[in-house]
């Protein structure tokens, strides 16, 4: 079954030598439930390219609405975006936000993050990345674990990831 709103039952119990019989409804807010997980594309390191790869994935038949993916990557002192598919809803100082829309039950979609991190970090270790989803009809969940290197993943295209600028962004 497939829904997207509340879900009304109603109830009715009758017996022939019971007089009147009893009627009564329950609704029911429907819901999913999304988990997110994360992969990054190569290794993040001082003076490279970091990519990360987000999964926001539904997993139950209910449609997900107006889902969203929130991700907390290198800040500004740290690093610079370069570019995102899709293109995020906002960002700023290293929080990326993506507006995925609607996801159908058991399914998934995926939003790409790349950064230029700063050849020095100032003797600062890179700070942990995390993400969030949450939908209209459903709990905000957060990823279990940071990401994780794959080396299943191979590098985005030379021409997804714009070199960086001399002296900035």
């Amino acid at each position: 079954m497939t829904t997207t709103g509340p879900l009304t039952t109603t109830v009715e119990i009758t017996a022939d030598d019971a007089g009147t019989g009893v009627r009564d409804s329950v609704t029911a807010k429907s819901g999913t439930v999304l988990e997110v997980s994360g992969t990054i594309v190569g290794k993040v390191a001082a003076n490279s390219v970091a990519t990360y790869v987000w999964t926001v994935r539904n997993t139950t038949g209910v449609q997900a609405e107006k889902v969203s993916l929130s991700m907390d990557g290198p800040s500004v002192r740290q690093g610079h975006f370069l570019n995102s598919a899709p293109p995020p809803a906002s960002r700023d100082d290293g929080k990326v936000v993506w507006n995925l829309g609607t996801l159908p039950g058991n399914s998934a979609k995926n939003a790409i993050a790349v950064f230029t991190l700063q050849p020095d970090q100032g003797g600062k270790k890179l700070g942990p990345t995390a993400a969030e989803a949450k939908a209209a009809n459903a709990e905000t969940v957060a990823a279990k674990d940071k990401p994780r290197r794959s080396p299943t993943l191979l590098s985005p295209s030379p021409a997804f990831v714009k070199p960086p600028t001399k002296g900035g962004c």
